[in-house]
């Protein structure tokens, strides 16, 4: 989303190049070993993997966590009641 933002479709369009190729040469070379539709799946695990790889290089950032309670808050007040209810109506039947 930063690249997007950035406009910087060039790094972009590298990364997601290097996916295709991933994707599409890992799902035939995994087929042609005998993983029949496990294929597949390995082969957008291995795209997924590639694209958070290339991505954290092309445009580094820093990890950490943000706890922002002015949101939890928000949601909460209707995410509590809403789920309540929900519960009270399984407990119920």
């Amino acid at each position: 989303i930063r690249l997007e933002r950035q406009l910087a479709f060039d790094k972009l369009a590298i990364v997601e190049v290097a996916q295709a190729v991933v994707y599409n040469g890992g799902a035939i070379l995994l087929a042609l070993a005998g993983f029949g539709e496990l294929s597949f799946g390995i082969a957008l695990l291995l795209r997924s993997l590639t694209g958070a790889i290339l991505v954290s290089i092309v445009r580094p950032w820093r990890l950490g966590w943000l706890w922002d309670w002015q949101r939890v808050r928000s949601h909460l007040a209707f995410g509590l009641p809403f789920q309540g209810a929900k519960i009270v109506n399984l407990v119920k039947d």
